[in-house]
């Protein structure tokens, strides 16, 4: 799940251990990696930014001075990314330009994509969308008023959305039927 103001975490021999990677004091939201390895993160009141390879410090590649909340990559490079109290939007060219999805202005949260390509996104005290077309239309699931925030989507298809206001985390399970609440899980850190 896309964390709240913090990045880069390494995982060694099943505990975790934060390292600072220095990149000035920002508000770090929404984080992805890409099948290549590059890592992008959303910063509140900035521009979406880019760690290419995994390595090195984070660069900016636009994306313009928004609310950014959560950011995905899809197969085909496509990046997304939610901006709250504002829109959706998607970027073809790599993160160079970004264009308005058109959608009503939200709390928008979190968004993933499921590996067959399903865009999710979710609203801060409102509902879960999806698209089914790579954007260019949204339907409402009907999953409301939980406080959804960070998404994550496995490779089996499940779909799991962090609700801070139920204190939970809600499943989907292969992508299909509703968001139900997940037992109890064990922190990591």
């Amino acid at each position: 799940f896309p964390s709240h103001d913090r990045a880069g975490s390494t995982i060694a021999g099943g505990t975790s251990a934060f390292q600072p990677l220095l990149q000035g004091n920002r508000a770090w939201r929404g984080m992805t990696s890409a099948s290549n390895g590059d890592i992008y993160a959303t910063v509140t009141g900035g521009n979406l930014w880019k760690r290419t390879g995994g390595t090195g410090n984070f660069a900016t590649i636009g994306g313009g001075s928004k609310s950014w909340s959560g950011i995905a990559i899809a197969s085909n490079g496509d990046i997304y990314a939610t901006e709250y109290g504002g829109n959706v939007w998607k970027s073809t060219n790599g993160g160079t330009t970004f264009t308005s999805l058109g959608l009503t202005a939200r709390s928008y949260g979190g968004i993933c994509i499921a590996p067959n390509g399903d865009i999710y996104v979710s609203v801060d005290g409102g509902d879960i969308f999806i698209s089914t077309d790579n954007g260019t239309t949204f339907t409402a699931l009907s999953q409301t008023n939980r406080g959804y925030f960070g998404m994550a989507a496995a490779p089996n298809g499940d779909i799991y959305v962090g609700s801070y206001t139920n204190r939970g985390i809600f499943k989907r399970t292969g992508g299909t039927g509703n968001f139900v609440a997940t037992s109890a899980s064990t922190a990591i850190v």
